[in-house]
């Protein structure tokens, strides 16, 4: 017996409100899933980038030896901080006078989340990598006391929020770079024995024991007599 049209209509807007409750069910737990694989994603991208910036080193002191894929969750490696809004993104990496050898892999540009490099007092060597410049939220780099040649690289003024630069006690030649008058928030560019006053919140200047030529560029605004750079 065919049902009343009233009852059909009614039939079929529940019918319709249940498939829509459904649908939003299951778009809703797929939103939560691709949410979790993208933190998965991202949390994977900064442990791999940190293995692949070990393999570039050699570890005498074993600082190092937590870092491996088949141990911790890398916010929980030796050195490494992670962030307080974005837990499972790398921010931090110090490493302060462990006799770590080797180069610095370009590869660390993928910690994109990085706000503080401190690796003083090791036995890094060869150049600067260019990619540090697409280090958008860094602010601190302390690479002093090790064997990096090279010159500084213009890129990274596009680190427009660093406010500490220390590079003293390597090997770096070559000019300073113009453009990091671009880096109005820097404070401290460490320089031993020599201080020197910059127009904007620049402070010190020290890249000593290095082989920098030239002088001070113009474009950094300095107006105060400069004393003799030994670099």
């Amino acid at each position: 017996m065919a049902l009343p049209y009233l009852l059909r209509i009614s039939l079929l807007q529940s019918f319709s409100l249940i498939l829509l409750a459904t649908l939003s069910s299951l778009n809703s737990r797929s939103s939560v899933v691709g949410a979790v694989s993208a933190v998965t994603q991202y949390s994977t991208a900064d442990c791999l980038a940190l293995l692949t910036v070990k393999s570039q080193l050699s570890d005498p002191l074993g600082a190092l030896s937590s870092w491996s894929n088949k141990s911790l969750h890398c916010c929980e490696w030796h050195g490494v901080t992670c962030g307080m809004r974005h837990p499972n993104r790398v921010t931090s990496l110090d490493l302060d006078s462990y006799g770590i050898i080797g180069s610095i892999s370009p590869y660390i540009a993928n910690l994109t989340f990085l706000r503080r490099i401190h690796l003083p007092n090791n036995q890094l060597h060869g150049h600067i990598p260019r990619e540090l410049g697409h280090l958008s939220r860094l602010r601190y780099l302390n690479l002093s006391m090790n064997s990096l040649e090279g010159e500084l690289p213009s890129t990274l003024s596009h680190c427009s929020l660093l406010q500490t630069i220390s590079l003293r006690d390597n090997k770096l030649h070559g000019p300073i770079p113009s453009n990091l008058s671009h880096c109005l928030n820097l404070e401290i560019f460490d320089r031993r024995f020599t201080s020197v006053v910059f127009p904007f919140t620049l402070e010190y200047l020290g890249l000593s024991t290095n082989k920098l030529s030239g002088g001070i560029p113009s474009s950094l605004g300095i107006t105060h007599p400069l004393f003799s750079l030994p670099c």
